[in-house]
């Protein structure tokens, strides 16, 4: 199995409490088995949305895969701390693409 292909949508971080961009790009390192790319690429497998904040407002695209909501403080309502913010959404990608098969 190829890599797994995370579309990244994020938020315009108009009052980010989080950063969004030095999130996902240690999701990208903390992980080799996962491409990112940009939320509209058609092949992606899973959908992350991140929003730096607790108002979550970034626009969330039709998409019939999984998705994953982060905010500044939370994966899919979950509550994560910073530090454990990129590990976490790896191990979340890890289990939808497992349900997926």
């Amino acid at each position: 199995m190829g890599k797994i292909k995370v579309g990244v949508k994020l938020c315009g971080h108009c009052n980010p409490l989080a950063d969004g961009l030095s999130i996902v790009s240690a999701v990208g390192a903390t992980h080799n088995g996962l491409e990112l790319v940009h939320w509209e690429d058609p092949d992606k497998d899973v959908l992350l949305i991140f929003s730096a904040c607790p108002s979550n407002c970034v626009s969330k695209p039709d998409f019939s895969g999984p998705i994953i909501i982060v905010t500044d403080s939370t994966i899919n309502g979950a509550k994560v701390s910073a530090q454990q913010m990129p590990e976490a959404i790896v191990e979340m990608v890890l289990a939808e693409r497992n349900s997926d098969s």
